[in-house]
C-alpha cells in the first residue's frame, strides 16, 4: 500500500522546487536583515526616493560593510552579525552608482508573493564606487574587526552576484515590467 501511495502522489516539478527554495530562503534572510536593521534606530534605514522597494542604509549601518576589488570580483566584506542575512540573501544582481545595490526579484510561496527587494550600501569615495563598478560579481566575505581595525577576512561565500550596468531604479521598473507583460502573456494562452 505504501508503494502505491508514493507513486500516486503528484511529483513536484524542478522549477516549483527551485521556487519554494528560493521563497524558504528568501523569507529566512529577510527575516535576519528585518531583526538587524531592528538594532538601529527607525531612521537609519530609508526608501529610495523613486522606488519603494529599494531601502537604503544610514552612514553609520554602510560603515559596518568593507570593499575592495581583488581582480574582477568586488569583495563585500560584513562582519558575523550582518553575515546572518548577507551571506543568506539570494540576491539576483547588484548595481553599482551612488551606492552599491544589492537587489533579490522576490518570490512566490503558495499564495504569498515575498516583495522585491534591493539594499543600498552607502559609499563615500566617488573613486572607489568607480573602481568597484569595473567589477563583474560582488562576492561576500566575513571580516572581523577589534577595536575599528579589520584583523582577519574569510573565505568568499558563493559564487558571487553579478553586477549590471546602469541605473537601478530604471533596472527595476524595466523588470517590473517585463515581470507584467510576461504575466499578461501567460493569461492569454
Amino acid at each position: 500500500m505504501a508503494k502505491q501511495e508514493q507513486s500516486e502522489a503528484p511529483e513536484i516539478s524542478e522549477e516549483d522546487k527551485k521556487r519554494l527554495q528560493k521563497a524558504t530562503t528568501l523569507l529566512t534572510a529577510y527575516t535576519n536583515f528585518m531583526r538587524w536593521a531592528g538594532n538601529f534606530r527607525r531612521d537609519e534605514i530609508k526608501r529610495h526616493p523613486r522606488h519603494a522597494s529599494v531601502v537604503m542604509l544610514s552612514t553609520m549601518q554602510s560603515s559596518r560593510f568593507a570593499f575592495a576589488v581583488e581582480g574582477s570580483s568586488l569583495l563585500l566584506a560584513a562582519q558575523p552579525f550582518e553575515m546572518t542575512w548577507l551571506s543568506a540573501m539570494p540576491f539576483d544582481s547588484a548595481y553599482v552608482s551612488d551606492r552599491l545595490y544589492l537587489s533579490t526579484d522576490g518570490a512566490q510561496c503558495m499564495e504569498v508573493n515575498l516583495p522585491p527587494l534591493t539594499i543600498g550600501i552607502w559609499c563615500d569615495q566617488k573613486a572607489k564606487r568607480e573602481e568597484m563598478a569595473q567589477a563583474n560579481y560582488v562576492v561576500p566575505v566575513e571580516m572581523t574587526v577589534h577595536e575599528g581595525q579589520i584583523i582577519d577576512v574569510g573565505r568568499p561565500q558563493g559564487l558571487g552576484i553579478k553586477i549590471k550596468r546602469g541605473d537601478v531604479v530604471a533596472a527595476l521598473n524595466e523588470a517590473t515590467k517585463e515581470r507584467q507583460n510576461s504575466r499578461d502573456m501567460a493569461r492569454y494562452f
